[in-house]
């Protein structure tokens, strides 16, 4: 029987499976938050009838209301659709009608297109952090809080009916989720889940009791996203085995413009990062070829242009849609030997390696390729969690809005002493806060703080967060940047204040 050819990885599988990500495909937040909660309550719906809602009324109105008049129920349906459109629906398709909905309830989940709606990110959320030994009481403690919804929320008690519990997909996999492998096989990242991960939830279920669910679904939202952001940036960084951290400026009426370019730069640093993780993959992938194939790994090593020719017939797995890649690949591993052949060196060492790894990366770098999808993953997790911004501007940069706010505010008042990582002799002191920040996400307000001068100055000259620290604003200007994190925290009425010098984080 003869051995099938060798064929090269498909590199979006690859830098998905490495970084963790499920799909890297365009999503929306909230629909992250819907698929893991149907996949916490093994429910689904058939949102079919409430889709019907933005058809055109002369034509559904009589299937859908009671004794439909023309002249009186028709503007009453248009402003309904109106309503819901900004309240309801989260994703429309090309026919102007949504997609997806809130999770106000189980049902409104739809149950059909599953991995085309919600790229099945409700796996990382559900397998991956809350699929933990020791989170049985948060995922229990979560899939309660989200099922009163349905009791509560106006909106989910006039229009259930309209999405009956569906027979369909209820998204399952056997498989197991791409994070939660890589939570199993990266101890930095499965210690990271098991504590801080953890310590949220806890934290999250005593402060959301405290809110509507409108609320409690946008800081569901936003503690989902942050995590997931944060995971990112850890795989992101973990080929030279650092804790990531970046400085964020604090959004407000006085933000200082070097505040903002920093915050710009370093949020383009960690975007960048997803071109050197596909390296990464590209490496390995050629390194998996050579090993299966002696053939393969002797051209890598040859002393003339003729033998690494045969790394340009190599095709990549995937069948119909890695055509293009192929196509890229193979042509320019050809340019590439032929324009050194034409030069009349021979190989220099490592040289033919350097190629063929140079020509799989680039047959996946484009504007919709997968790399370009992992920074829209962490540009749209840091949007979500109210971290990176600002939403109507073209440059993105990490900035703590009042979203971010709000939840770290929220989360950190119902923190135990014990689970605040800080020598502030007081727990709730804003000081307190931001080392706590600091040592859970990495998230930088200003360096002027003990722990964070320590961590920034044990990594070595030529580590990362090194590159990363001369991005950063000078200390005077991060210390503007921490009053007005205090200013900001006043106008939301999230601290209490004794003195001049001292606040507290304080929940009315």
């Amino acid at each position: 029987m003869s051995t099938p050819p060798t064929k090269l990885e498909n590199l979006t599988e690859s830098l998905q499976r490495y970084l963790g990500l499920q799909q890297a495909q365009t999503v929306k937040e909230e629909d992250i938050t819907a698929d893991a909660l149907a996949r916490l309550h093994g429910a689904r719906g058939d949102v079919s009838q409430l889709q019907r809602l933005w058809e055109d009324p002369g034509e559904v109105g009589p299937d859908l209301v009671d004794g439909w008049n023309e002249r009186e129920h028709r503007p009453a349906l248009v402003a309904l659709q109106r309503v819901l459109g900004v309240s309801l629906a989260v994703k429309w398709n090309r026919q102007g009608h949504p997609d997806s909905f809130l999770p106000f309830a189980p049902t409104f989940v739809a149950s059909r297109k599953v991995s085309t709606i919600y790229r099945e990110l409700g796996r990382s959320v559900v397998d991956g952090l809350w699929g933990r030994p020791g989170f049985e009481e948060v995922r229990k403690g979560v899939a309660a809080r989200a099922a009163e919804w349905g009791q509560h929320h106006p909106l989910a008690l006039v229009l259930a009916p309209l999405c009956p519990r569906s027979k369909g997909s209820d998204g399952k996999s056997s498989e197991k989720a791409h994070l939660a492998e890589v939570i199993e096989s990266d101890a930095s990242l499965h210690t990271w889940v098991d504590s801080v991960v953890a310590e949220d939830w806890r934290a999250w279920l005593q402060a959301s009791a405290r809110l509507s669910v409108d609320e409690q679904v946008e800081t569901m939202t936003g503690l989902v996203c942050l995590h997931l952001h944060v995971a990112l940036l850890r795989r992101l960084a973990v080929a030279e085995g650092v804790v990531p951290c970046f400085f964020v400026v604090v959004e407000g009426q006085q933000i200082d413009p070097m505040c903002a370019r920093a915050a710009s730069n370093i949020f383009s640093f960690w975007r960048d990062r997803a071109e050197d993780a596909l390296g990464l993959v590209a490496q390995h992938a050629i390194a998996n070829a050579a090993a299966t194939d002696l053939a393969l790994k002797s051209a890598l090593e040859a002393g003339d242009w003729t033998t690494p020719r045969l790394w340009a017939t190599l095709d990549i797995r995937g069948g119909a849609p890695s055509r293009r890649s192929t196509s890229e690949y193979q042509q320019y591993v050809k340019e590439a030997i032929e324009a050194r052949a034409a030069a009349g060196a021979p190989p220099a060492a490592g040289e033919v390696h350097q190629i063929v790894v140079q020509a799989l990366q680039r047959a996946f770098t484009g504007p919709s390729r997968v790399a370009a999808k992992v920074k829209d993953h962490l540009r749209l997790y840091g949007r979500a969690a109210g971290i990176v911004g600002p939403d109507d501007g073209a440059r993105k940069r990490y900035q703590l809005d009042e979203r971010a706010l709000n939840l770290l505010a929220r989360l950190h008042a119902m923190r135990s002493p014990d689970h605040v990582r800080s020598d502030e002799e007081d727990k709730m002191s804003v000081e307190a806060l931001l080392d706590d920040i600091f040592e859970r996400y990495g998230i930088i307000v200003t360096i002027d703080r003990d722990r964070i001068h320590r961590a920034l100055g044990a990594s070595s000259q030529k580590s990362i967060i090194q590159r990363l620290r001369l991005l950063f604003p000078g200390e005077e200007r991060m210390r503007h940047n921490r009053a007005n994190l205090e200013r900001r925290l006043d106008d939301l009425r999230f601290v209490r204040r004794y003195s001049d010098a001292s606040a507290v984080i304080h929940i009315a």
